[in-house]
């Protein structure tokens, strides 16, 4: 299994809810890293469906989920 970066970038036109839904339509497994000021944490896709939000301070869930969706500035998305 490749820990590589499938894609990487930074979101501005394409905001971080449009990133999650192209992963969801597109049927993805893999982490999505995310990363704002001084923030970070990460979405775990699983057959395109979120299976977890783990935030910086290892808050999981939907409260995780709303934070990062709130301040993420940079994404990577590893496969697997």
């Amino acid at each position: 299994m490749s820990t590589r970066p499938v894609i990487m970038g930074e979101l501005g036109l394409l905001s971080l809810f449009d990133l999650a839904q192209l992963l969801m339509l597109n049927g993805a497994t893999g982490t999505l890293h995310v990363v704002s000021n001084a923030k970070k944490g990460f979405f775990r896709f699983e057959k395109g469906q979120i299976a977890n939000a783990v935030d910086d301070r290892l808050n999981e869930g939907e409260d995780a989920a709303y934070k990062l969706f709130g301040n993420a500035m940079l994404f990577t998305l590893v496969a697997g």
